[in-house]
């Protein structure tokens, strides 16, 4: 959740607590992470554990499981299974992860976590202590990666270019939107937890500016359908594909551009004009105009 008026973002985590049956479970709204801004934030994207903020001449990804941490309070006590000693400390049954504690095999004894990987509570679990994190925008705390939408060096003024919209292509790709109606697709090369990501941006070429982008993200698929609109009465299904190069003729560096190839599917005209566009799957898109709206699907 992002605040213009106090220049924060907020990173919440639900959790339900209770033992699964839906009688007594309660959804517990925790915050997790403050991010105090210091520059403008004109769009904000949340998918495949990235946290991506659409800034001036560019976008800022954050990595939700570094922002998003446990703290385990300390308590004394024995279950059945001996998991837990008198100091609290799980023994070797149980899995440490950045996100707390988690048991083992067998859940019937207490366990000291912030949350199971299924995201329940167990009835009979123990206190946590929830601490948020507070960090500045450009501190580089929770793997902050900096990406420009162009490789030259902008100046940030007014006329900046605005990453207005991002949308996930894939778990590796994000398609962004800028405020001039340039496309630009985010490759993040390296999105392994506890890892520094490493990120670069390409350019798509295209001869409209666009105003509306809708992505249905697919990541079955080496081949990504999206959907662009000019904000006039034209709507434009696309095909984007990366292209297979050899591996030795980038000398083994996947941080490296590879080639994508754009291709216009299908095209759209509506006597409307196009305020929005939501996608409803690969090849079919719901249109909603100045008083009606329209679904279309390409055989």
């Amino acid at each position: 959740m992002y605040s213009v008026s106090s220049r924060k973002v907020w990173v919440f985590a639900l959790k339900l607590i209770g033992d699964g049956n839906g009688e007594a479970d309660v959804v517990k709204l925790m915050r997790c992470a403050i991010i105090e801004c210091c520059t403008p934030v004109w769009s904000m994207s949340v998918s495949f554990g990235f946290l991506i903020l659409g800034e001036d001449n560019g976008v800022r990804v954050f990595n939700l499981r570094q922002l998003v941490k446990g703290h385990v309070k300390k308590v004394k006590g024995l279950n059945s299974n001996g998991n837990l000693d008198l100091n609290g400390k799980l023994k070797n049954k149980g899995l440490r992860l950045p996100n707390g504690v988690i048991g083992g095999d067998n859940h019937s004894g207490s366990t000291a976590c912030n949350g199971f990987l299924d995201g329940k509570f167990d009835k009979h679990c123990v206190s946590v202590k929830q601490k948020s994190i507070r960090c500045r925008q450009d501190s580089g705390e929770g793997d902050a990666c900096v990406v420009a939408l162009k490789s030259t060096e902008a100046k940030v003024s007014n006329s900046a270019v605005k990453a207005v919209s991002i949308q996930a292509l894939s778990s590796k790709k994000f398609m962004i939107l800028d405020s001039a109606g340039d496309l630009h697709v985010l490759c993040l090369s390296n999105p392994v937890v506890g890892s520094t990501i490493r990120a670069h941006m390409m350019q798509l070429p295209h001869s409209m500016k666009v105003q509306k982008l809708a992505v249905l993200p697919d990541i079955s698929s080496r081949i990504q359908t999206f959907w662009i609109s000019d904000g006039f009465h034209s709507v434009h299904m696309m095909m984007a594909s990366e292209m297979d190069i050899a591996v030795n003729k980038n000398d083994g560096d996947e941080s490296q551009e590879k080639p994508m190839q754009i291709s216009v599917i299908q095209a759209i005209f509506s006597a409307e004009k196009i305020q929005d566009l939501v996608p409803l799957a690969a090849n079919a898109v719901l249109l909603l105009g100045q008083g009606n709206m329209y679904a279309y699907a390409i055989p």
